[in-house]
């Protein structure tokens, strides 16, 4: 039987998973290592790059006035952009390898992005740079934007 404390620690989780699915992100909490992930399909994607071509890309879609949300990762000093869809030619190998090349990565489809959780709060792993508030960017404006940053 779990104690109080117990129990109050295994539902930050949770709490934090709610939290996320009102906004509406298909998210759930992996309970071996207390993290809250987004699988990635063709409905949820991510791109991850530096903190600096992040401040790029993010400059550009917010002047377009558009929705974001993305986590930093304090450590790797890098940033992921959560997005609506993952389709179309984001499955193409050339554009994945010069999007690499310039250290962006497009999350698999099929993989997975960890959210920040109460965990990475305590590790400092992962933070929010900009909460979602719902809404996300299709990843083609997210990739586009990217490479108009880069000058690909």
């Amino acid at each position: 039987m779990s104690t109080p404390v117990e129990e109050l620690v295994l539902s930050d989780p949770v709490r934090w998973c709610r939290r996320y699915q009102q906004l509406g992100l298909l998210v759930h909490v992996d309970y071996d290592h207390q993290r809250i992930i987004r699988p990635v399909n063709d409905f949820a994607g991510a791109v991850t790059m530096t903190g600096e071509l992040g401040e790029k890309v993010r400059a550009r879609l917010a002047a377009a006035d558009l929705p974001l949300a993305i986590v930093g990762h304090p450590r790797s000093q890098s940033w992921t952009f959560l997005t609506a869809t993952h389709a179309g030619r984001y499955d193409d190998i050339d554009l994945f390898a010069r999007l690499f090349l310039r250290n962006v990565r497009v999350a698999p489809r099929g993989g997975c992005i960890a959210l920040p959780s109460p965990i990475d709060e305590e590790m400092h792993w992962r933070a929010w740079v900009v909460e979602p508030s719902g809404d996300l960017p299709p990843m083609g404006l997210v990739v586009a934007a990217t490479l108009a940053a880069v000058k690909l």
